[in-house]
């Protein structure tokens, strides 16, 4: 188990504009969130593949309430409001088993 715990890596996802500066480009951009989720949902491994990855924390500001669905998901909403439905997103997102296959 501390192998693997060794290897985890964590991304970060943002919602940017074109005011944002220079240094948010990295985790705003479009192209690197795209990769950065499809990285995520891979099934957890030390090693990148094709269908594995150390991806494991994704830390997300202000996007992929909805619309965003990945079976391992273990979600924590930090200072953020939730009311109405995105509360019941939220509650969705989390109030799920997942069996590892």
């Amino acid at each position: 188990m501390l192998p693997k715990l060794r290897v985890l890596q964590t991304a970060v996802v943002i919602s940017g504009d074109h005011n944002d500066p220079e240094s948010w480009w990295e985790w705003s951009s479009k192209k690197e969130q795209e990769d950065r989720i499809r990285r995520f949902k891979r099934k957890l491994a030390p090693q990148k593949t094709d269908k594995t990855d150390p991806l494991s924390i994704l830390v997300v500001n202000n996007m992929l309430l909805t619309g965003f669905d990945a079976p391992v998901v273990q979600t924590m909403y930090l200072d953020s409001p939730l009311r109405d439905h995105n509360l019941l997103q939220a509650i969705a997102r989390t109030n799920r088993p997942w069996d590892d296959p």
